[in-house]
């Protein structure tokens, strides 16, 4: 079957008809952004007048510092590349908790002592075998 037959088998003047119904659409809705264009860039010029004072946060201001607290437990800003290292730092944390103990315990703690990337170092703490599984979702530290 070739030729109109074919075209009307396959249903293809539908699929004509609806092709040229999208893209007119498109136009007419492209047409009317770009008509309204200008008066977008003028509320873009008046965003400062328009928005009250104080709404946005002050680019020179410094962020908030945290006191430091004696409570914590020690530990470097930025956590050693040896993962043995990591687990002797992370040991003194790991013996405050009752073993076995839940990960959400351990990464509140480790949030509680401000210890950075908590979630990283505990994945590759499991990864090392630092920290055994017990069942019930619950580890063991295993830090010779």
């Amino acid at each position: 079957m070739y030729g109109l037959e074919a075209i009307n088998d396959a249903h293809g003047w539908q699929m004509a008809a609806l092709g040229v119904s999208i893209v007119f659409s498109s136009l007419i809705v492209l047409s009317i952004v770009i008509s309204q264009l200008h008066n977008l860039l003028e509320l873009w010029e008046k965003r400062k007048t328009l928005l009250p004072a104080g709404t946005a946060p002050d680019a020179d201001a410094a962020p908030p510092t945290v006191a430091p607290d004696d409570d914590l437990l020690p530990h470097p800003p930025v956590c050693p590349t040896e993962i043995a290292a990591v687990a002797t730092l992370w040991d003194p944390l790991i013996q405050q908790l009752d073993a076995p103990f839940t990960l959400q315990a351990l990464y509140k703690a480790a949030d509680a002592n401000r210890f950075p990337h908590p979630h990283l170092t505990v994945n590759r703490l499991r990864d090392a075998g630092f920290l055994a599984p017990a069942g019930d979702g619950r580890f063991t530290w295993k830090h010779a």
